[in-house]
Parts: structure tokens; C-alpha cells; sequence
């Protein structure tokens, strides 16, 4: 009997994409299969062994590996099989910020297997997958480009590079250098290394923030030619207590994961294939706190009600989770695995409410900087506009005083006045002539 290691439904996709990929384990021997959910994929998976085809006849994948795949049927492809550790897990523990030049290195010599000497023509297919945006001819593509060369997407298996994934490849041309801004955007742990780590990495690549700004169009015009739905409208309409931003990507996934966790031991683990969901655990057997741990990695959800049961009674338990921050029950969690911590006091049942807005994948980590920094830029704003209100506040108390100053030197100024014409006027007159002169005679007769 086989056994279902992983699972992943891409249903949110237009009819004619909509895939189910599955490895499972029998015997010790592991398969990995993409369905067709409906009749209308069935080209699309057909187009697999097409694809690998066109990628070991390419001169640009010459020098790395492609997994072979077979049709076992007109709804299902199945690929090799490779051991070893996705480029991805290699990528992961090195994407440290004292690790920068080293992962920087390790990226490098991953992408230079690649020929890339075609150069960029824009033509009508490419807009109407990527959007009408302009490239020169001097950016260089490959021979056939496969959009979706992101590190989980790579085995290495005895130091050689094997593609395991190659969905999504064209016959027209496509900068290679949104290929590679595709793969370091899309890799979770490079997304916390922080802004000045990231720009280091893009900036080795050659590619700049105007080129940024492009690659993410044309990302947000590929998850809707995949979707048939415009990104950013469907989250506008459904998600109203959200801000989203300008690049939103339409990431979400059909698989769920909810764990239970008490200690180091996971109790219960639930699946869920709608991105809203009730989860209800029995917790009576559990004596410590409870975790409940969101299993997709970096997520954006709403919690919209947590209820604990004791002696038949619901009540709402203390919790709190490891999110970054939280708006109107929206959670923002950077961390891979985001939780819940609940005070378990002797609950008897557990039950959660959740909207899942976002989850796994690294622009999430990115948004979440660029959210802080928004933050600590109007903290700047708000300190400097108290600061100028203080100086405002003194120098209206200056000048206030200054006006004081001027008063004074005036009332000083007219007493100066007033003094200096008394006595022009005491000088004046004969009785006072007098008085000096007898003070004179009368000094001269003492000092005798």
C-alpha cells in the first residue's frame, strides 16, 4: 500500500492548470505524480514530457540535469525519483546575514551552469503572459526558459543539479535576470536577512531596484494568466481588513497544515483544503499548554475565534502567538513556523476559526519589513513634527521675551529722556547755580 508523503492542490488555477501533486512511498520506493484535476488539464500535463524534451535539448541546460518524466496516463505525468537534498535546504542554512558573500557565492555558481547568449525580443506572447513591459534587446535569455527555476525546484544529488520541476516553460524569450530575481524573491530564509542583505544579493546579480519593480509586474501578470483572475482585485473584493501591497502575489496554497502541539510532541495534525476553516481538537488528556502551530511557513491569517470547552461551558482561553504584530485579528507572522501559545487549564476542547490570507512563501517576509520600516518612517515623522511644535513653542516664548526686552529698552529710553531733561532744566535755574557754588566755597573752607 502506498503511502501519501505530500500532498499539494493547486485548484485555485484556471480549469486547464489545475493540478494535484503527490509523492508517495511503496516498498521503500518513492513516486511523484502531477495529476490533472480536470479534463481540460490534460494538455497541460501532456506538456511535461514536452517540456523536459525541449530542456535536454537546450544548450542553456547543457550542463545541469532534468529529471525524467513519463505520461502513465492522459491525466497523470510521473518523474524520477532523485535522493538527495533540494538546492533549497543548501540555500536555507546559509542565508544568514554574516553569511551574505558566502550565499551570494553558493547562488552564483548554481546559475553560471547556465548558457544564456539569446537576446530579449518582446513579442506578443510575452505580453500576454508577463504584461505590456518594455526590455531592451540587451538583456540575454535562454534558448528555452523555464520560469519556475526556484531552489526547491532543484536536487542535488552527488554535487550535480538535477531540475525536478519544469511546469512552466516558454518558447519565447525572458530575461534571465527575472528567472534569478524569481528564485532569491520566492526563498523564505533570504526574505528575513533583512532589506540591506537582500539589496546586497540583487546588487551582486546586477539587477536594480527599476528592474525590481518590473519583475514584479510581470510576476503579478503571471499568478493571473495562471489564476484567470486579476491578484489584486481578488483580495481587494474578499479580504477587506487587509492591506495588501503594491506587488501582492497571489501565493496561496490548497493544503493547510494545522498542528497540535503540547511540549515537543505534535498531538493531533489536521489538513484543511479551503483557505477558511474550523479546526476542533480534544484536548481533555492534555495537561500542559497547548500550541497550535500554522504548518505552511511565513502566513498572514485572520483568527476570527478561538473557544475553549470545560465542563460543557465555552469560554475564550489566554493566548498569544510569536506574529510580528496584529491589526483588527489580522496576524502577521515573519516566522516560519508561525503559533499560537493557549493556557491550557484543564480544558476539555478546542476549537479555532481561521482565514488564511497568505502563506509560504518569502515576499511575505519582505512585506512584513516594508511594513516596519512605513512604521519607524512615520515614527521619524511624528517625533520630528513634535520636536518642530517644541521649537515653535520656544521660539514664540523668545520672541515673546524679546518683545519684553523691547518694552523695557523703551520705558529705559524714555526715563533716560525724562531724567536728562530735569536736569537741563534744574541747570537752568538760578537758585541751583547758586547751591553749587556755596557747595564749592563750602568745600574749600573744610579742607583748610
Amino acid at each position: 500500500m502506498e503511502n501519501v508523503i505530500y500532498s499539494k492542490f493547486s485548484c485555485e488555477r484556471k480549469k486547464e492548470f489545475q493540478i494535484v501533486t503527490k509523492i508517495t512511498e511503496e516498498n521503500n520506493i518513492r513516486h511523484i505524480r502531477k495529476q490533472a484535476v480536470k479534463r481540460e488539464g490534460y494538455a497541460h500535463i501532456s506538456a511535461f514530457v514536452q517540456n523536459m524534451q525541449k530542456l535536454i535539448n537546450s544548450e542553456s541546460y547543457k550542463n545541469v540535469n532534468v529529471v525524467k518524466s513519463i505520461l502513465t496516463d492522459k491525466s497523470t505525468v510521473e518523474l524520477e525519483y532523485i535522493p538527495g537534498k533540494t538546492f533549497e535546504e543548501i540555500i536555507n542554512d546559509k542565508a544568514k546575514p554574516e553569511n551574505t558573500e558566502e550565499l551570494i557565492a553558493t547562488i552564483k555558481d548554481f546559475f553560471k551552469n547556465f548558457e544564456v547568449k539569446q537576446k530579449f525580443k518582446n513579442t506578443e506572447d510575452f505580453k500576454s503572459v508577463f504584461g505590456d513591459i518594455n526590455f531592451s534587446e540587451d538583456y540575454l535569455c535562454m534558448d528555452a526558459s523555464n520560469v519556475d527555476l526556484i531552489f526547491s525546484n532543484v536536487i542535488v544529488s552527488d554535487g550535480k543539479y538535477y531540475v525536478s520541476d519544469y511546469e512552466w516553460v516558454f518558447d519565447f524569450s525572458i530575461p534571465f535576470k527575472y528567472i534569478i530575481f524569481r528564485s532569491i524573491a520566492f526563498n523564505v530564509m533570504i526574505s528575513q536577512m533583512g532589506r540591506e542583505n537582500i539589496e546586497r544579493i540583487y546588487k551582486s546579480f546586477d539587477i536594480t531596484e527599476e528592474e525590481i519593480k518590473a519583475f514584479y509586474k510581470m510576476e503579478t501578470s503571471f499568478q493571473n494568466y495562471v489564476s484567470g483572475e486579476k491578484v489584486l482585485d481578488y483580495y481587494g473584493r474578499t479580504h477587506e481588513n487587509i492591506a495588501l501591497p503594491a506587488n501582492a502575489i497571489n501565493i496561496k496554497k490548497n493544503v493547510y497544515i494545522l498542528q497540535l502541539v503540547s511540549g515537543d510532541r505534535i498531538i493531533e495534525k489536521k489538513n484543511f483544503y479551503k483557505d477558511t476553516f474550523k479546526a476542533e481538537f480534544d484536548t481533555n488528556n492534555i495537561k500542559d499548554d497547548i500550541t497550535v502551530r500554522f504548518g505552511n511557513g511565513q502566513a498572514v491569517i485572520k483568527l476570527e475565534n478561538i473557544t475553549a470547552y470545560k465542563e460543557g461551558k465555552a469560554y475564550k482561553p489566554l493566548y498569544k502567538g510569536n506574529d510580528d504584530f496584529n491589526i483588527y485579528d489580522n496576524y502577521y507572522f515573519k516566522s516560519e513556523t508561525p503559533e499560537l501559545y493557549i493556557k491550557n487549564d484543564d480544558m476539555e476542547k478546542l476549537e479555532i476559526d481561521v482565514k488564511i490570507y497568505y502563506s509560504g512563501i518569502g515576499v511575505i517576509g519582505q512585506y512584513i519589513d516594508k511594513i516596519f520600516e512605513v512604521n519607524e518612517i512615520n515614527g521619524r515623522l511624528n517625533n520630528a513634527n513634535v520636536e518642530l511644535e517644541d521649537v515653535k513653542k520656544n521660539l514664540a516664548n523668545v520672541n515673546k521675551e524679546l518683545m519684553q526686552v523691547n518694552e523695557d529698552k523703551e520705558k529705559l529710553i524714555k526715563q533716560n529722556g525724562d531724567y536728562k531733561l530735569e536736569i537741563d532744566y534744574l541747570h537752568s535755574k538760578a537758585w541751583f547755580k547758586i547751591y553749587f557754588k556755596m557747595k564749592k566755597l563750602k568745600d574749600k573752607l573744610f579742607k583748610r
